[in-house]
């Protein structure tokens, strides 16, 4: 009958309806440092486009700290968790880190067998300027028993990781980079790491929101697709351990990843 066509007709017509605005659109505004946007993030959005083609993504790469309320950013990238305290954040990955140094400095300067050669005064530690934190950077060493903390001490110190990079390719001193930011260096033999039988804590990855933001749907894709991303970079970047006993649920894990946080970030140490 006519009244039971109308009726299927305007079902068909609310089910496209709703599909449609199921579909992830419109802008997203993320800033990333800028060696994972560059290394990382950058050489696989076609892979993105391909998936969420509604989406129109604005990058602000760079690694200084944004304001995202008033810069209207929707998300950050942050190497450590966020400085602002009212921000929501989500520890998605952890960084490898290593020690490297140029063959041409240790020819110049001395090999390094210990990290205690480090404090010696013809060895530089290059200092790394975070968010313009003006203490110097320390980093704390382990080897079975063994513990040391190394203190920045030389001619140079940066704010940008890119730049940080090249200094140590340069031969200006060791540098303390994670292992997927040096994987290139290493290949073309510019830089080689040093202390391979020492450990350094992994740098911890968080993305950060203003609250209220957590129920768009293109931040949610996003952020999904980047912890699909970061996967695929182990062992370099990998996925942060849980700190419940046992091994975690495949489900589960995927779930804590992609659900709204529960805790605002605090200040990185």
């Amino acid at each position: 009958s006519v009244p039971k066509r109308k009726t299927d007709l305007e079902g068909a017509e609310a089910s496209l309806s709703g599909a449609a605005a199921a579909i992830p659109r419109g802008r997203l505004r993320v800033d990333v440092p800028a060696p994972i946007a560059s290394l990382v993030l950058v050489p696989a959005l076609p892979a993105f486009f391909a998936r969420y083609p509604e989406i129109q993504l604005e990058l602000g790469v760079s690694d200084r700290s944004v304001d995202l309320i008033d810069e209207d950013v929707d998300a950050v990238i942050r190497v450590g968790t966020a400085r602002e305290g009212f921000l929501r954040a989500r520890h998605v990955a952890d960084l490898a880190l290593g020690l490297f140094a140029a063959p041409g400095y240790l020819q110049r300067v001395g090999r390094l067998a210990h990290p205690a050669d480090l404090e010696q005064s013809a060895h530089a530690l290059i200092g790394f300027r975070a968010m313009r934190a003006r203490a110097p950077l320390t980093l704390a060493m382990r080897r079975g028993d063994e513990a040391w903390r190394v203190t920045s001490a030389g001619p140079v110190a940066v704010d940008d990781g890119h730049a940080y990079l090249a200094a140590g390719v340069a031969g200006l001193g060791v540098v303390c980079l994670p292992r997927y930011l040096a994987a290139g260096t290493l290949a073309r033999g510019e830089l080689v790491p040093l202390f391979g039988d020492w450990k350094l804590q992994p740098l911890a990855l968080h993305l950060a929101y203003p609250p209220g933001r957590q129920a768009s749907r293109k931040l949610r894709v996003f952020i999904d697709w980047g912890v699909e991303l970061l996967d695929g970079r182990a062992p370099d970047i990998t996925r942060p351990a849980l700190t419940t006993p046992g091994r975690p649920h495949k489900k589960r894990l995927r779930r804590e990843l992609s659900s709204p946080p529960s805790t605002k970030a605090t200040d990185a140490p």
